[in-house]
């Protein structure tokens, strides 16, 4: 079981609660006129190793039913809250299986604007509602899962909860948009094991990111973001368990009219995660990048609009274990329903992947999935 919450984190909690209650209230005065949109869906992926001998696992799949919703009570003022219940599985060599099963911990995020919308503050919970506690089994199915080459629509099942505020500023200068943002996020220690009374405290998070983008001519639009994200130490009983590296990132895009009624965005991204030490027995976990490139398009196609995309990842690691490669084709149709949108989506998967040295296997893997939208804006 988790320890009870701490009373900072409580009583921050309480007010996002109060506030979206507010929110709540306030909105029947106001229904015809609101903004607002609400989404929910469900999907099913599976990978294969096709060299399972090497890992010791044949398949692992992952359903996820994720729910959002999105009220803007104001102009100033938005309103998040979004969550999943998910299911993986894991099946080895040797005939046994893994599942791990329950809800993911639920953001809830309220966004208020300032400075004629150049500037917002923002306040986000992540309430543990989640299965942050988990036996051996389920550890080793939430640990593919979260895997940095094996794109899964959840990363984790839960984090103990935690809370963040983050700014932003947003002003035009000679031609270019620019953005600055940074924040911090505080967690909450949660006991991981079910076996084990022994409490984690995952580090706190400082975020900063810095935007750019600019149009050229009537029909191309450039961005380009970096940012950079810095931890303080996770903790094991109290106590300093894992000092973890700078994590630094870099995505740009382009954006242009592909033909009538079509348009594209390319986009090359790198992100680099620093060595950090495990400081208990001074071993030191390898250093990570991921790169990642592809390209979308938007077709019209009757009333709906198709969505075609082709995405591609390169995992690194100093130590040479676990890397590989990844390509992900894609189709996606945005389809209007009366008031609603439904959104099929269909992709396949294929890559490699190095396990240690001298052992590496092919996998593939795909994905199909359901949602539908509600509302004027996108959950």
């Amino acid at each position: 079981m988790t320890r009870p919450m701490a009373p900072r984190a409580a009583l921050t909690f309480a007010f996002l609660f109060l506030a979206g209650a507010f929110v709540a209230g306030a909105a029947p005065a106001a229904a015809q006129t609101l903004p607002y949109a609400i989404g929910a869906g469900g999907g099913y992926e599976s990978y294969t190793f096709l060299d399972p001998l090497a890992i010791g696992i044949e398949r692992v799949s992952l359903a996820t039913f994720p729910f959002a919703a999105r009220v803007r009570p104001s102009d100033r003022i938005e309103v998040e809250l979004s969550g999943a219940f998910a299911r993986g599985s894991l099946a080895r060599t040797d005939g046994s299986s893994a599942t791990i099963s329950g809800w993911t911990d639920t953001r809830i995020r309220a966004a208020f604007s300032l400075v004629d919308g150049r500037a917002t503050v923002g306040i986000t919970g992540l309430l543990p509602t989640g299965k942050a506690t988990q036996t051996a089994d389920e550890v080793a199915v939430a640990g593919v899962v979260a895997s940095d080459l094996l794109p899964f629509r959840i990363s984790n099942w839960g984090t103990g909860g935690g809370i963040g505020l983050n700014t932003t500023l947003a002003v035009p200068v000679r031609g270019f948009g620019l953005g600055v943002s940074a924040g911090y996020t505080m967690m909450r220690e949660f006991e991981p094991l079910d076996e084990s009374e022994r409490v984690y405290r995952p580090g706190d998070e400082f975020q900063l990111r810095i935007a750019a983008d600019r149009t050229f001519g009537s029909a191309v639009k450039g961005s380009l973001v970096l940012g950079l994200r810095r931890y303080a130490d996770d903790a094991l009983d109290g106590e300093s368990f894992f000092e973890p590296g700078n994590r630094y990132e870099a995505i740009g895009a382009v954006s242009f009219a592909a033909a009538r009624g079509a348009s594209a965005v390319a986009y090359l991204g790198v992100q680099h995660r620093g060595a950090g030490t495990f400081t208990v027995d001074d071993v030191e976990a390898p250093a990570r990048d991921l790169i990642l490139a592809g390209a979308r398009m938007r077709v019209l196609v009757g009333r709906g609009v198709l969505l075609p995309a082709l995405d591609t990842r390169v995992f690194r690691r100093s130590d040479g274990v676990g890397q590989g490669y990844l390509a992900d084709l894609g189709l996606s149709l945005e389809w209007p329903v009366r008031s609603w949108t439904l959104v099929p989506t269909l992709r396949t998967r294929f890559g490699k992947v190095l396990f240690w040295e001298g052992e590496d296997g092919f996998v593939r893997g795909g994905e199909i999935g359901l949602a539908v939208r509600l509302g004027g804006l996108r959950p």
